[in-house]
């Protein structure tokens, strides 16, 4: 398995709130823009009126922003490649790096933030505001660029091109390039992600992952936005690691149910998770965009559950699918397409709901690394 150097990464703007009760459904339901919040443990509700206060406000230090490159792998098709140790060749990604300004301070380490973007490229406008919000509030920020080296643009109209488990590994390369950085604390390093880039901020929690990839260190917050929840180990063993899930309620790209049903399985796993819902929200939340419909971009909700088996198989039992196995990930990606998958999604946002995520995601960092 390949050792992977330094890395840097372009953030985007996370917009979340934080929750409290039980992990059920609440019996009331929250005017639009605001979340409704709960966690599955006995944790201090905090959910504040951040609709109305909009994005947090500057300090006083400019962030220092700069661009790097880090070392992984490509050609990853599941996680039983990562977990039978499989070589594969070395590739060189682009990140963007925000420092606060204690990092010119000497011997001062601080906390920081991996952001990974979903199936569209990180020039987003929200990962530089997110960014720089968490350098103000003395977090460092690294946005990973998953896409240009391997030249891909897009991957919603076509997820052929790159895995779930090589996008894992991308995320381990940062983390590791990330703690390499003198004034970064390693022992102090978040993860967030929006849609694909949740599914990415979800699993690098699994054990199985940290263990192989993660160089005797852990992420110690994971904050997973919108993600698909559809693919579930069967087995999962997590790292000692502080779990937010922010869904959108009218998600019909990666709907939120899958995710209701799944944290509750996951908390009896042993996870220390907790979830917020938008209501009225739709995928893509952290757009500066009216909600509207991508009518090419494709959707496998009705594919039902995959299951990730303990050698890192993923498999969709009732279709005779599977990647790693007797597919690759383009194969099962084509073959799960044509049984199940639809194109029409709805993508973006409201000003409210995208500044209350945007004081969620700064003061769930701030609080938890």
């Amino acid at each position: 398995m390949n050792q992977l150097p330094a890395t840097m990464i372009t953030l985007s703007a996370l917009l979340l709130v934080s929750c409290a009760g039980p992990v059920t459904d609440s019996s009331e339901a929250m005017p639009e823009g605001q979340p409704e919040t709960t966690t599955a443990t006995a944790e201090t509700a905090k959910a504040a009126d951040v609709a109305e206060a909009g994005a947090p406000a500057e300090g006083p230090a400019k962030p220092m922003e700069s661009e790097i490159s880090f070392e992984s792998v490509d050609g990853i098709d599941s996680y039983a490649d990562i977990l039978e140790g499989k070589s594969f060749g070395a590739i060189t990604l682009a990140s963007r790096l925000w420092l606060p300004a204690q990092c010119s301070e000497p011997g001062h380490k601080v906390p920081a933030v991996i952001i990974q973007h979903g199936s569209g490229a990180p020039a987003h406008r929200w990962y530089e505001e997110l960014s720089e919000a968490l350098a103000r509030a003395g977090i460092a920020a690294l946005v990973p660029d998953s896409f240009t080296a391997r030249r891909i643009g897009s991957t919603a109209r076509d997820q052929t091109p790159l895995s779930k488990a090589n996008r894992v590994y991308d995320a381990y390369a940062a983390f590791r390039g990330l703690a390499a950085i003198p004034c970064i604390d390693p022992d102090r390093v978040g993860i967030t992600g929006y849609s694909f880039g949740g599914i990415v901020s979800r699993d690098v929690v699994e054990s199985e992952m940290a263990e192989r990839l993660g160089a005797g260190r852990v992420f110690k917050a994971s904050l997973p936005v919108y993600p698909s929840c559809q693919a579930q180990w069967d087995v999962s063993r997590p790292t000692d690691t502080r779990v937010h899930f922010l869904l959108a309620e009218r998600d019909d790209y990666t709907p939120a149910s899958y995710c209701l049903e799944h944290i509750p399985r996951l908390e009896a796993a042993g996870w220390n998770v907790s979830y917020s819902v938008y209501q009225g929200a739709h995928h893509g939340f952290i757009s500066d965009r009216r909600a509207g419909r991508d009518r090419k971009a494709w959707t496998f909700k009705d594919c039902g559950i995959t299951r990730i088996t303990k050698e890192g198989y993923e498999v969709i039992d009732e279709l005779g699918l599977d990647v790693g196995k007797t597919m690759t990930w383009a194969e099962f990606i084509r073959s799960a397409a044509r049984a199940c998958g639809k194109r029409g999604v709805t993508i973006g946002s409201d000003r409210n709901t995208r500044a209350s995520a945007m004081q969620f995601t700064v003061e769930f960092f701030t609080e938890n690394l």
